[in-house]
């Protein structure tokens, strides 16, 4: 039964459903970077702003969510991260737009912003796995290195902007503790994941911290995807044998 399971998680059907759904990902992922990144100097208004905002998260919430339903055959996962994406989405859009509070209104969007990451955490953490595991052609593996890659810059930047919710040195003076701020902080964790200048004069010590923790596991990550790369999918071993099986979904879980 769970080889029957396992060999239907890596069918070409399902791996064509990965490859399709590792593409919108990489699309959405592009397009909110280029939207958070770019539209507070193209926009002076922060109500657009914040829709342009609230409009990507959605779409990026919705196509992870949809990415994780390939990972495993654990029903519920996928269930729970589409509940949590629901509820982060629906408290966000009705508590920013009818009920916000200056002063709560911080705590709230903290919550949110820790939901977020853990989802991201989560979808990672399955996607890696089976990048090291899944059989996957080159072109499909490069698709799902730059989807994972960029989704670690993104909750990074955001797990830096839930500290700058809490402590607004974190990004340095004058950076607010809104759309902006996480602009801002999304800045900061792709400068550091690619290597760029990132301008850490302004930020805090624990924002340091955070970084440096992201450009250690970005560097682990390269590592790790050059080996899967140049292994052959018989060193890394058929995702169907018992140990595999055992190592990839405990027999519990059915």
């Amino acid at each position: 039964m769970i080889r029957q399971a396992l060999s239907k998680l890596y069918s070409p059907e399902s791996q064509e459903e990965k490859r399709k759904d590792y593409r919108n990902v990489v699309a959405a992922q592009a397009i909110l970077l280029v939207i958070s990144l770019l539209t507070d100097d193209w926009l002076n208004d922060t109500r657009i702003t914040f829709f342009l905002f609230q409009l990507c998260c959605i779409v990026y919430l919705g196509l992870i969510w949809d990415l994780s339903r390939n990972f495993t055959f654990k029903r519920w996962l996928p269930r729970t991260l589409g509940i949590l994406s629901i509820m982060v989405v629906s408290t966000s859009l009705t508590y920013n737009y009818l009920f916000w509070d200056p002063v709560r209104g911080i705590a709230v969007n903290c919550l949110l912003h820790g939901v977020t990451v853990g989802i991201q955490a989560v979808v990672i953490g399955l996607g890696l796995r089976d990048l090291v595991h899944g059989p996957r052609n080159a072109a499909d593996k490069l698709w799902a290195a730059a989807g994972l890659y960029i989704m670690l810059g993104i909750a990074f930047g955001e797990l830096i902007h839930f500290v700058h919710l809490l402590r607004p040195d974190t990004l340095g003076p004058n950076i607010p503790a809104s759309v902006i701020g996480f602009h801002e902080a999304l800045y900061v964790s792709f400068a550091t994941l690619t290597g760029a200048d990132n301008e850490l004069s302004g930020v805090s010590h624990f924002c340091r911290n955070l970084l440096a923790m992201e450009s250690l596991l970005a560097q682990l990550y390269v590592v790790m995807l050059i080996s899967r790369l140049l292994a052959s999918d018989d060193d890394v071993g058929d995702p169907v044998e018992p140990n595999s099986v055992q190592a990839l979904e405990p027999e519990s879980s059915l």
